[in-house]
């Protein structure tokens, strides 16, 4: 959905795009044109594997005339490693994308650099937030990395201006995610668990409303079962965005146990609603969150329930956490399209200063 995002804002500003991929799907999104790219895949997943993909990535970029190719990467992106090479064999100028935080792919990537020398090509390297940019520093140091964040709508998750009470006795929380094990779904009930103990002494009475689903919900469902917690507790499933947005604007705060989030869309969303947010220091969403002043930011997972707890408790605090503010209007769509042309143009200067060198040398 961000990549989709990101092509209707580009064509808003004039310039021609088409999605390249190698999941399998329709020809076309709304407005946008998509070329599926066959594929071997990984026995059990859509993940590309063929090694012919840089063949016919590289015959695809030849017969579409590209002036820039704007590869994408999660944890393991193969057809996006080959794009990259399909790319500098055609030598167009490439924007690399970095969307996950590197874990042990930063040793893999150093390793590839000390034998290949990616980190000197012609290339522009980004993150998605300040926190990915450090990984791929460290996974090839003296790279020179930027920041291209995600982007988002700020008027399509505002909340109408109508005043909330003052005073609440029933706190509606919600948190939305993939219920996998790296958004650490268990870790958000048994925070749950705590502040609702806590919150129901101080006559507060609170609700949690999970948006998102994945392998882990059946596990999740047992927990809730197992400790009592079936009429606090709402497994949303998985919504549309307009449906995400409606439940955001009931909703009191946002919560996200996530430790290994790259940015946080989902949280930069509700911060867009006007919810307070309330997570983990070592998440991304750090990038565009304010300690105290848009959610409360905590170091470990007994904090977080503590925190959660508070604000549910604290009329006080949570009035003063809510609200949008102007700081995420960086984040607004036409101001990350504008970055995104930025590092394209400069995608291309590298390959022109590289051509020229090159020249310079063969001369």
């Amino acid at each position: 959905m961000q990549v989709a995002d990101l092509a209707r804002a580009l064509q808003a500003r004039g310039i021609e795009v088409v999605i390249l991929t190698t999941t399998p799907g329709d020809a076309s999104l709304p407005g946008i044109r998509v070329q599926r790219i066959s594929s071997a895949v990984w026995p059990g997943t859509d993940l590309a594997v063929s090694p012919r993909l840089i063949g016919k990535f590289q015959a695809a970029f030849a017969a579409g005339r590209f002036d820039v190719i704007h590869t994408h990467i999660s944890v393991i992106s193969p057809a996006a490693y080959a794009a990259i090479l399909a790319a500098q064999r055609l030598r167009l100028p490439v924007v690399a994308t970095f969307h996950s935080l590197l874990l042990g792919t930063a040793h893999v990537l150093r390793a590839v650099d000390l034998l290949w020398r990616w980190s000197q090509w012609p290339l522009v390297v980004s993150g998605v937030s300040g926190k990915v940019a450090e990984n791929l520093r460290r996974a090839a140091p003296g790279l020179a990395v930027e920041v291209l964040p995600n982007g988002v709508d700020p008027s399509f998750w505002a909340a109408p201006a109508v005043p909330r009470r003052q005073t609440e006795d029933r706190i509606v929380a919600v948190s939305a995610m993939r219920l996998s094990p790296k958004k650490r779904p268990c870790a958000l009930l048994r925070a749950f668990r705590i502040a609702r103990d806590l919150g129901r002494a101080a006559g507060k009475q609170m609700i949690l409303y999970v948006a998102g689903d994945g392998p882990e919900r059946r596990m999740l469902e047992r927990y809730r079962k197992n400790y009592g917690l079936a009429n606090d507790i709402v497994f949303s499933g998985k919504l549309s965005r307009q449906a995400l947005a409606s439940l955001y604007r009931e909703a009191h705060l946002f919560v996200m146990p996530s430790i290994r989030e790259s940015f946080g869309i989902a949280v930069l969303e509700a911060r867009c609603a006007g919810l307070p947010v309330i997570a983990l220091k070592a998440s991304g969403a750090t990038e565009f969150l304010r300690d105290g002043e848009t959610a409360l930011l905590a170091d470990n997972d007994e904090q977080l329930a503590l925190f959660w707890a508070q604000l549910a408790i604290d009329d006080q605090l949570r009035n003063r956490l809510s609200g949008t503010d102007d700081f995420v209007a960086r984040f607004a769509w036409p101001a990350v399209a504008e970055q995104h042309v930025r590092a394209y143009s400069r995608a291309a200067e590298l390959v022109r200063s590289d051509g020229s060198a090159l020249n310079s040398k063969t001369a």
